[in-house]
């Protein structure tokens, strides 16, 4: 679900290189699978469907303790009864874990950086 709602918010914000980092290898493989075997689910055909719009788009696995500032937001979103978002200023803890995670490890074609900057 959270990979739904990040391709859907990543089109409406106009990106169009995009890399999308989960921690599912299930998800990621069938999201990649090409060809008559692919597994039928609604929010599979969603994200499949959006990918269509970028021009560059990859789903990467992951691993969780390698994904931390996604699995501490998730967590966050677990205990909230409202939700969140941050379009201009993010949190400074938001901020600081990010550039964490992000230093060496993101290119140009990551949208993060240029977000932060």
């Amino acid at each position: 679900m959270a990979l739904r709602l990040a391709t859907k918010l990543a089109k409406q914000q106009g990106w169009k290189k995009v890399v999308f980092e989960v921690d599912c290898l299930q998800i990621v493989e069938e999201l990649n699978r090409e060809g008559t075997e692919r597994i039928e689910s609604v929010v599979i055909e969603d994200i499949r469907s959006t990918q269509e719009f970028f021009d560059e788009c990859c789903f990467t696995f992951t691993r969780r303790v390698n994904n931390f500032v996604s699995h501490t937001l998730a967590k966050l979103a677990i205990s909230l009864e409202f939700s969140a978002e941050w379009k201009e200023a993010f949190p400074a803890w938001l901020h600081d874990l990010v550039q964490m995670e992000c230093k060496g490890s993101c290119s140009d074609f990551c949208n993060l950086v240029s977000i932060l900057q």
